[in-house]
């Protein structure tokens, strides 16, 4: 007499079908880093440009100068010219901003980025925008 013997083991095609699933969950994880990299690299080079900014207008203001709102990168931030000029921002943020400066009803001076001259719509880079003030960048908007 033939005995049944009851194996429980995966066949090929299963074994196959669960290695492909990890694949493609392992892509999607590769993906999603990269992209979120690239992100935090954009913003990382927007947030040190807008620091260069902020040290250039406290130096305009130290030298009694105006600063110039309105302006893309490459013009003067200060008027009469310190020789400090807006920078060019990573082409990772997107189209060039405006930079627009302003003094709140406390008399602090403010620089943040506009898409537009006339500084009536806010511009950011992949969600982050900073407004740079007398006492530092705050950070508006998905920074981290």
């Amino acid at each position: 007499m033939r005995m049944k013997t009851n194996k429980k083991a995966f066949t090929l095609i299963e074994l196959m079908i669960i290695i492909a699933i990890i694949g493609i969950l392992a892509v999607i994880l590769i993906v999603t880093w990269a992209i979120s990299a690239q992100d935090r690299a954009a913003i990382n080079s927007y947030k040190t440009s807008m620091e260069s900014v902020k040290t250039a207008a406290e130096m305009c203001r130290i030298s009694n100068g105006l600063i110039v709102s309105g302006s893309q990168a490459g013009t003067d931030i200060c008027n009469p010219s310190i020789n400090s000029k807006y920078p060019t921002l990573s082409n990772k943020c997107g189209s060039a901003p405006y930079f627009c400066g302003y003094t709140d009803s406390q008399g602090r001076w403010h620089i943040t980025t506009y898409s537009d001259s006339s500084c009536s719509s806010y511009w950011n880079c992949r969600g982050c925008r900073l407004d740079c003030w007398t006492e530092g960048c705050d950070e508006i908007g998905e920074c981290n």
